[in-house]
C-alpha cells in the first residue's frame, strides 16, 4: 500500500517558458506528508522534457516523469489520473504555479473530513501582476451539501469549474470511472466536476487563495474564438442536460448554467467578434434553449448543432 498522501498531475505542453516556476513551486510546498509530482509530457515541442529531467534528478522520491502523444489536456490528465498512486489526486496547468499552502490547504479540506473533494481559491496573474476578481471575493467556504455545491458550479462565480483547484479522493475517481471528455470537443473541467459533484452528498470550500492561474495571450479564448469553440458549449451543455435526467436532477437547477452559456456564447459573437455571420449566434441560442427545454434524453439525440446543418 502506498504511503503517497497525494498525487499531483502536471499537463505539461508547449509551456517550457513557464515550467521552471511552476515545478520550484511545487517543491516549495509546506506539507509534512509524501507526495508526488507526476509531469505527464505531451507531444513535447520545447525544452520541456530537459527542465523536467532536473527536477526528477534532483528530487527522485517526488517527481515522475510520463512521455505521452494525446495533444488533448483531457486525455494526458487521464494519463495522469491512470498513473497516480497517493490517496488524493489533485491538477496543475504546467504555465501556472502554485503557492507554498497549497497542498495543506487542499489536503486538510478532505482528510479532515473524510470528504471525496475539495475546493480551494485562487488568484489570477495577467501580465505579472496579480488579480483577485468578483469570483474570488465571494468563493464559497466551508462544508456544503450537493444542491448548493452544484449551484455554485453550474452558476460559475461562487465556485469556478476549474480542476486545478480541487482535490479528489483517487479511490473516488476510479470507483466511479470518472475521467475527463476530450478538450478537443468538450469544455472538459465543467463535465468533469459535475458528474464528480452529483455524486458527493457534501463538498469543502475554502477561500484561501492557493493557486495562481497565469492568464496568457493564448488561453482558452484568444486560442479558439471561433465556431469550434461555441460548438464546445452546446456539446458541453447537451452531456450536462443528459447527466441531469440519469441522476434525476431537475431542470431548474441548471439554470445558471444556462444563462452563463447564453452570457458567453454572446460574448464570443459579439466581443470576440469570430469569423462567423452574426445570424449564426441566433442559431446557437436557439440550441441552447432547445438543449434546457429537452423534455428527456431521447429529445436531447434529437438535436443538431448549427454547425451540422
Amino acid at each position: 500500500m502506498s504511503n503517497i498522501a497525494i498525487s499531483v498531475v502536471v499537463a505539461i505542453h508547449g509551456v517550457a517558458e513557464y515550467l521552471k516556476k511552476c515545478l520550484s513551486s511545487l517543491v516549495e510546498q509546506d506539507f509534512s506528508y509524501a507526495y508526488e509530482v507526476i509531469c505527464v509530457n505531451d507531444n513535447p515541442i520545447d525544452d520541456s522534457p530537459n527542465i523536467i529531467d532536473e527536477f526528477v534528478k534532483q528530487y527522485p522520491t517526488i517527481f515522475k516523469r510520463i512521455d505521452v502523444i494525446n495533444k488533448d489536456l483531457s486525455l494526458t490528465r487521464n494519463d495522469g489520473i491512470k498513473a497516480a498512486l497517493g490517496e488524493f489526486i489533485c491538477f496543475v496547468d504546467g504555465d501556472d504555479f502554485v503557492y507554498p499552502h497549497y497542498l495543506k490547504v487542499l489536503y486538510s479540506l478532505v482528510k479532515d473530513t473524510n470528504l471525496n473533494i475539495g475546493v480551494a481559491n485562487y488568484q489570477v496573474s495577467i501580465n505579472g501582476r496579480k488579480k483577485t476578481l468578483l469570483s474570488n471575493r465571494l468563493a464559497l467556504n466551508g462544508i456544503k451539501n450537493q444542491n448548493k455545491a452544484i449551484k455554485a458550479l453550474l452558476g460559475d462565480i461562487r465556485c469556478r469549474a476549474y480542476a486545478w483547484n480541487k482535490i479528489y479522493r483517487r479511490d473516488f475517481l476510479l470507483s466511479h470511472n470518472l475521467l475527463f471528455k476530450p478538450a478537443k470537443i468538450y469544455i472538459e473541467d465543467i463535465l468533469f466536476n459535475y458528474e464528480a459533484f452529483i455524486l458527493c452528498d457534501k463538498i469543502n470550500f475554502s477561500k484561501e487563495k492557493i493557486y495562481c492561474y497565469v492568464q496568457r495571450d493564448n488561453s482558452l479564448f484568444h486560442e479558439e474564438p471561433s465556431l469550434k469553440l461555441a460548438d464546445k458549449f452546446l456539446q458541453s451543455s447537451i452531456l450536462i442536460r443528459s447527466l441531469s435526467f440519469i441522476h434525476h436532477l431537475p431542470k431548474k437547477s441548471l439554470r445558471n448554467y444556462f444563462v452563463s452559456k447564453h452570457f458567453m456564447l454572446f460574448f464570443l459573437f459579439y466581443i470576440q467578434k469570430i469569423a462567423a455571420p452574426k445570424s449564426k449566434y441566433k442559431d446557437y441560442v436557439k440550441t441552447l434553449k432547445a438543449i434546457y427545454r429537452a423534455s428527456d434524453s431521447k429529445t436531447l439525440t434529437q438535436i443538431i448543432l448549427p454547425s451540422s446543418k
